[in-house]
């Protein structure tokens, strides 16, 4: 119910696979099912295509070229990854702020100012 209603309200709902397992440890049939079932279990529930994904964990070691391709076969259009920063690594994959609990304001205008 929530998640229908928040996407009611204009917000966007994305993947971040169904089981949370670490993506770069599943073969090339579990890594599909991660990808193909949280895609149709949002579209769904929502209505809506699904059209990004958040790479559980993110970081460095936790995808591949194997990974990015699979993401992009099953009809994502962009790439969230755990690596800090501001813009595109590249068209499809996304660095992005991290925020912990111990992050502020002024922690956040660091990140995106010169």
């Amino acid at each position: 119910k929530e998640l229908v209603d928040i996407s009611q309200m204009g917000m966007e709902i994305g993947s971040h696979s169904v089981k949370h397992f670490n993506l770069s440890k599943l073969d090339d049939y579990n890594l599909n099912n991660e990808l193909i079932n949280s895609k149709e279990k949002i579209e769904n529930i929502t209505n809506k295509k699904c059209r990004y994904i958040a790479i559980p964990f993110g970081s460095k070691n936790d995808y591949n070229n194997i990974i990015i391709n699979n993401i992009k076969k099953n009809n994502y259009e962009k790439c969230y990854l755990n690596v800090h920063g501001l813009g595109d690594f590249n068209s499809f994959t996304q660095k992005r702020i991290i925020m912990h609990e111990k992050s502020n304001m002024e922690t956040l205008m660091n990140s995106i100012l010169p």
